[in-house]
């Protein structure tokens, strides 16, 4: 069997199929994977540090729901990646394609569909975004990590499957992790995720706090390539207990295992891992689906909320409370883990024999 994955631009289309991957894997050890992604993110990077995949890339275009000029270039764009994608279809010839969304999909599943290949399209966030939306009369099958969402799809295709997590996150080790970070104090550890592109505005608000929470907290913070902080240097040398990276890869497992809080962006892939590994939660999330998502899983009591505006002293407050209430924390554990469900391998790989047919 030859399967066809594609998603990328950010990571948050990335990390479910990876878990898939596994899944599969498991039960089909001669299966041939192969990836399609944009010539510029940060996905082909991140495979090659994660899995052994042939990876191929096309220029995909994003559908923008206002009036801009960028609409014509795309228009070309899209032709040029829909174009692109037959070639590299009629080459691979897999037996499926597999997304999570993401507009680098859309050409390759038009192009899938013009060719006869069966197509899956899995659906994280609480939002549906435009990219699944497209792709939803062309696939086959369906599948949504939260139950909610199948109202969202046609009903013979939907299927609540949970949110597909790599096995890679399993395997973190404390021990190692304070030596990979150069940690040697006993604080609690916060680690903070901008994303697999980074995020300007959580990195402003955790460096403005780093006054308030630098003597409590030993401060991992995975910022983004080329989304720096000003006057790190200055940072990293006023505040030892701050520990700045760029991008994590391989280590990334070992700073979940080290983590006592995670204060992360909003994204899908971000909080399934967390809700696999138990661990408290604050959502900073960016306008639009982000906010869908920190708001849905709020209200399920499943994640403590910061809005991008708030205040150093409102980010403080948070953590510690998340420190000092355990009762409060384990209630919140619970509940996400409950409202996110992790699929098991098993049920992955049928909704693959199913939706191939083979």
């Amino acid at each position: 069997m030859r399967i066809l994955f594609s998603g990328g631009g950010t990571l948050g289309s990335v990390t479910p199929l990876l878990g898939m991957y596994d899944a599969i894997k498991k039960h089909k050890s001669s299966v041939s994977f192969f990836w399609i992604g944009t010539k510029r993110g940060p996905e082909r990077a991140f495979l090659r540090h994660s899995v052994n995949i042939p990876f191929f890339s096309i220029r995909g275009a994003k559908f923008r729901r206002y009036v801009s000029i960028k609409n014509v270039w795309d228009i070309g764009y899209f032709i040029i990646g829909f174009f692109r994608s037959l070639i590299l279809l009629r080459k691979i010839r897999p037996d499926i394609c597999i997304s999570a969304g993401g507009f680098v999909s859309v050409p390759v599943h038009v192009a899938a569909k013009c060719l006869g290949i069966p197509t899956w399209i899995h659906q994280q966030d609480i939002e549906v975004g435009l990219a699944n939306k497209i792709m939803t009369p062309l696939a086959k099958t369906i599948t949504v990590s939260v139950d909610i969402l199948c109202n969202k799809f046609p009903k013979k295709k939907a299927l609540h499957l949970g949110n597909p997590v790599r096995d890679v996150i399993y395997g973190g080790k404390k021990s190692r992790a304070k030596n990979l970070f150069d940690l040697h104090t006993k604080l609690p550890v916060v680690l903070v995720i901008g994303g697999g592109t980074g995020a300007v505005a959580l990195n402003t608000l955790i460096c403005k706090a780093l006054p308030q929470i630098a003597q409590d907290y030993e401060i991992i913070h995975v910022y983004g390539r080329g989304k720096e902080p000003d006057n790190l240097a200055v940072l990293q040398k006023t505040y030892t207990t701050y520990h700045p990276y760029a991008f994590l890869a391989e280590e990334m497992p070992h700073a979940y295992a080290l983590a006592d809080i995670i204060v992360f962006r909003g994204g899908l892939g971000t909080l399934t891992e967390i809700a696999v590994l138990k661990k408290p939660a604050i959502c900073v999330p960016k306008p639009g689906h982000q906010e869908k998502n920190a708001t849905f899983f709020r209200k399920c009591n499943a994640v403590r909320v910061v809005g991008e505006q708030a205040s150093p002293a409102d980010l403080q407050k948070t953590i510690e409370a998340l420190v000092e209430t355990k009762s409060k924390t384990k209630e919140m554990i619970t509940s996400l883990a409950i409202t996110l469900p992790i699929p098991k391998s098993k049920d992955i790989f049928d909704v693959l024999v199913r939706t191939v047919g083979k």
